[in-house]
């Protein structure tokens, strides 16, 4: 297999130049260069300018193009035929932090960039990021006023190119592999069903999808550190529960122990708390989920003090199965997860103690 160039440029400043280079392609007259590449440069400035968006914007034959990059920590800025802006915060497998978004936004509006002041209805906010995240973390970023261009979408645009740029084959066929090991889960089957991290991260956005539709109170998921390793973790409380109530459910896979596997944690938040209060918030919960749970419950090999405390686990296999085929089958793994749902809620409906001094 012929080497891809973007396995060796994985930073984000690999990739801001990638996104810059095909939006100057945009730009181009056509007289001298690759037609294909420039029609399919169009079509992602045409996404740029119009994704989630109701207020449509169509290029003319001319198009005109500036680009900044890193002004003010701003990842990418595009002035499109001298009116539209284009700012994109690009990631690569990172998220956010802080004030960020909002920070870059202000800058460009306030004329703190090469640009000087812009109109604010001619900014185009995208957040790319070219691995996974949460539906939570998608909320986050529009609620910055950000649309999220994702992977996929990204894709979809680059499929449209049938060139032979190498750059851009290279590029799209490293979000294709993304993609494909993302999406690995929808394969699995009882007997096989390891895959990678992304292939998790697959499962879990689409479990956030599915679980979400019961207006769950909050819910997210990542890669969680520790000192044994750590595990890829998925964690929400369901509706129905006090808000203040320190129980919530957490699933830990680590893939490659097979002596873990993959657990279903009915958790307990005890952060803040002195020792004394979290060994009787542990052994209070402990028996609570045991009692809601008869039969589907049982004690976790180590049930300690901690920040986090697991107070029992689910016996079962969380992950569902189709009867004949022995495929993953969403809904019997939803149905699963509901039914822990159900023993959390019932746990948590008896008034609790006080806990504090």
């Amino acid at each position: 297999m012929a080497p891809n160039l973007f396995q060796y440029a994985t930073s984000e400043l690999s990739q801001d130049a990638m996104l810059c280079w095909l939006i100057d392609w945009a730009g181009q007259d056509g007289t001298d260069g690759d037609q294909e590449l420039r029609r399919c440069a169009r079509r992602f400035v045409e996404a740029l300018l119009n994704h989630k968006r109701e207020d449509w914007v169509r290029l003319g034959d001319l198009v005109t193009t500036e680009i900044r990059r890193q002004d003010n920590k701003i990842d990418v800025l595009a002035r499109i035929n001298g009116q539209y802006i284009v700012l994109i915060e690009d990631k690569t497998e990172t998220g956010t932090h802080g004030d960020q978004l909002p920070r870059g936004y202000e800058a460009l509006v306030h004329g703190e960039t090469g640009f000087g002041v812009v109109d604010e209805e001619y900014v185009r906010p995208i957040f790319f990021r070219r691995g996974n995240q949460s539906l939570a973390d998608d909320e986050e970023v529009e609620a910055c006023g950000y649309k999220t261009l994702g992977r996929s979408d990204l894709l979809r645009v680059l499929e449209t190119y049938k060139g032979d740029n190498q750059i851009l084959r290279d590029f799209r066929e490293h979000l294709a592999e993304i993609e494909e090991a993302t999406e690995d889960y929808r394969g699995w089957s009882q007997d096989e069903r390891r895959g990678d991290y992304r292939a998790w991260e697959g499962l879990y956005r689409r479990l956030e999808g599915e679980l979400r539709r019961r207006n769950n109170q909050w819910m997210s998921w990542g890669y969680v550190s520790n000192a044994s390793g750590g595990f890829m973790g998925f964690w929400w409380q369901p509706l129905g529960v006090d808000e203040n109530c320190p129980l919530y459910l957490q699933l830990e896979v680590s893939w490659w122990k097979e002596s873990e596997g993959e657990k279903l944690c009915f958790k307990v938040l005890a952060r803040g708390e002195d020792d004394q209060t979290q060994e009787r918030m542990k052994r209070e919960w402990h028996e609570r989920v045991c009692n809601a749970g008869l039969g589907q419950v049982q004690r976790p090999a180590r049930m300690r003090r901690a920040n986090h405390m697991t107070v029992a686990e689910w016996t079962g296999e969380w992950l569902g199965f189709g009867s004949r085929s022995r495929r993953l089958d969403i809904e019997r793994t939803v149905e699963n997860l509901r039914q822990a749902e159900d023993v959390l809620i019932r746990a948590a409906r008896r008034p609790a103690r006080n806990h504090r001094r």
